[in-house]
């Protein structure tokens, strides 16, 4: 089906989530989730698929959309091998953090990738495919878009194998990839792009009581979350203002947005401010800022309570 509880339990997952490991997917994945799963590579997080010739799975149900395939054989060779002819020495590396210090690794009971481009790991010219009978150089690794990786062994991170050759060190390079990338966020993500401390400055004392709803939200997430009088320009922040009055205006005159006396923004129609909310994301590389205004108290508690249950997301621009 293209909604249920697991195309939810993703989509919650990959609001906060740096990297995706997919690992021998036994149920194929729905255009719903392929596009979840795409946006969420497309602001920067890592995606690894992990397939495997002696385990059947449904892979390809997503890796085709990244441009790869992964073949239904295995790869052989009977020139070079250790102690089984499916198990194949892989000495052809092209430069890349992935081969970092790598002169051989052993991969056991592989099946061959099938990329237009961005190969990382080859077999040798003695390396056999089942389902063709012919010998070249298979893609075993590849990067087939930047932040989206395929690999057709699965056997070689578990004990004993890992410890193989150089497979330790790939396993290591594998996990720096996935955990070294910056991904952004967008207001979707709400709250998990916050840090762990994040202050909420209420503009106006008829919202102190939205501010306390925000401030028991980001708390019950886990984070260190604190009602201030004052912006403090370390920390993270939610401010809750009023349209009328308001003193944000530094933060909204760099992207052209106006709120007096209607709501304009490069990216929508004019909107007049009766009943309406505002809630504007400032990413930073240091601190991030989520502004959140509207015309009276009432509008400001019911954008707190959609906040609390994920219903403002339906109404993004």
């Amino acid at each position: 089906p293209e909604a249920g509880p697991r195309l939810s339990q993703l989509e919650e997952k990959l609001r906060f989530a740096d990297a995706l490991l997919v690992m021998q997917a036994l149920e194929p994945y729905t255009p719903a989730e392929i596009e979840l799963i795409k946006k969420f590579v497309d602001k920067g997080g890592r995606l690894l698929m992990v397939g495997d010739p002696v385990r059947w799975h449904s892979l390809n149900s997503l890796s085709t959309t990244f441009g790869v395939i992964f073949e239904d054989d295995y790869l052989y060779n009977v020139v070079e091998h250790e102690s089984n002819y499916q198990n194949i020495f892989l000495t052809n590396f092209r430069e890349h953090p992935l081969t970092r210090g790598l002169k051989k690794v052993v991969f056991y009971r592989t099946s061959s990738l099938k990329v237009a481009s961005g190969g990382v790991i080859f077999t040798d010219d003695y390396t056999y495919s089942s389902t063709v009978e012919r010998r070249g150089r298979f893609a075993t690794l590849a990067e087939p878009r930047p932040g989206v990786l395929a690999l057709s062994d699965f056997s070689f991170m578990t004990e004993p194998y890992n410890t193989a050759w150089d497979n330790d060190r790939l396993i290591s390079n594998l996990a720096d990839y996935l955990t070294q990338g910056k991904r952004a966020f967008d207001l979707s993500d709400f709250p998990y792009f916050f840090g762990q401390e994040v202050d909420i400055v209420v503009e106006d004392e008829s919202l102190l009581s939205s501010g306390s709803a925000v401030k028991n939200l980001l708390s019950n997430t886990g984070r260190k979350a604190e009602l201030a009088r004052e912006e403090n320009l370390s920390r993270d922040t939610v401010f809750l203002g009023l349209f009328e009055g308001t003193k944000l205006g530094r933060y909204l005159a760099q992207d052209n947005i106006q709120v007096s006396p209607l709501i304009r923004t490069p990216f929508a129609p004019p909107l007049p401010q009766k009943s309406a909310s505002f809630l504007y994301f400032v990413p930073g590389s240091e601190r991030q800022v989520l502004i959140i205004l509207t015309d009276t108290p009432q509008t400001m508690a019911a954008v707190a309570d959609g906040l609390r249950n994920g219903s403002f997301r339906r109404v993004l621009v």
